[in-house]
């Protein structure tokens, strides 16, 4: 059994390495990562090893093996690298729910808030991920986005929370502990209401007015059944955000929705782009 000790250090310093990846393949040829997620259980035999990487291309790569001498002197993201590019991860598909772009909108902008884990147990292993925000410079930003297991940390930053939730979908197989007391709990879903801070708003005698966005022929107005106008308001009054789907900006395809007093006032808008509400950094799920 590893002690707690053992186990803590290899979490908090991204832990570990397992031998030298010898021949590589020829450089450039295969895409770099730029997100990772890695489970590991020191035993008797030695490192049990599972992970998930995806590439910049939206690739998907897994790892299971048992390492039985690690190397601690070399750095996880290394290790990796030099598996995908000598060939020795499994494909396993593209990356599903989500566009490349919008992942590497997310990598881009992901906050780095440290990587101070706490200790919750031992004997469970441990998980961590990662992103990788690679400059034109050739300068690589790491940021962690969690932990759990034997320690757990969260990335509270939301294109963390959206970038950690991504890894767990896309790799089911690596064990991990996540959305527990053993690990990160995720974005906490929060009304439509309390997110903008339009609890105070009386939206009783709203007006409800309508434009599609186009970049080339600014806004158009639109004109709005007494159904439409009902489902917006429900939307607005009822709705939840239930997470950061990406952190793009865009010029067109949007459609506004703002809301005026019996005075013809501004109260508020709200703007949706394929199902997706827009704010200043980025887009979020929604439901109703």
């Amino acid at each position: 059994m590893k002690t707690m000790k053992r186990m803590t250090a290899i979490c908090l310093a991204v832990m570990l390495l397992a031998g030298c990846c010898a021949a590589a393949a020829e450089t450039g040829e295969t895409p770099r990562m730029i997100l990772y997620t890695v489970y590991q259980y020191l035993g008797p035999d030695g490192l049990y090893l599972q992970a998930g990487v995806v590439d910049e291309e939206g690739g998907r790569w897994t790892l299971d093996t048992l390492v039985p001498d690690p190397d601690w002197n070399t750095g996880m993201d290394e290790y990796l690298a030099a598996l995908l590019e000598a060939g020795k991860l499994t494909y396993a598909g593209k990356i599903e729910k989500i566009d490349i772009f919008d992942v590497e909108s997310l990598v881009i902008s992901v906050e780095d808030r440290g990587n101070e884990s706490e200790a919750v147990c031992e004997g469970a292993g441990c998980e961590s991920s990662w992103a990788l925000d690679r400059k034109r410079d050739g300068s690589v930003r790491k940021v962690l986005l969690g932990v759990s297991g034997d320690s757990k940390f969260e990335n509270t930053d939301p294109d963390a929370q959206a970038l950690y939730r991504l890894l767990r979908e896309n790799f089911p197989g690596v064990d991990n502990y996540a959305y527990s007391d053993m690990g990160p709990r995720g974005f906490q879903p929060v009304s439509i209401l309390e997110f903008r801070g339009w609890q105070d708003i009386d939206f009783s005698n709203a007006a409800i007015s309508c434009a599609d966005i186009n970049c080339l022929e600014g806004p158009i107005d639109v004109e709005l059944t007494d159904a439409d106008k009902e489902r917006v308001l429900q939307l607005v009054t009822e709705g939840v955000v239930t997470g950061k789907a990406n952190s793009v900006s865009t010029t067109g395809g949007m459609t506004d929705y703002w809301f005026t007093d019996a005075e013809g006032n501004y109260l508020c808008g709200i703007e949706l782009y394929e199902g997706l509400m827009v704010t200043n950094d980025g887009m979020w799920y929604i439901s109703d």
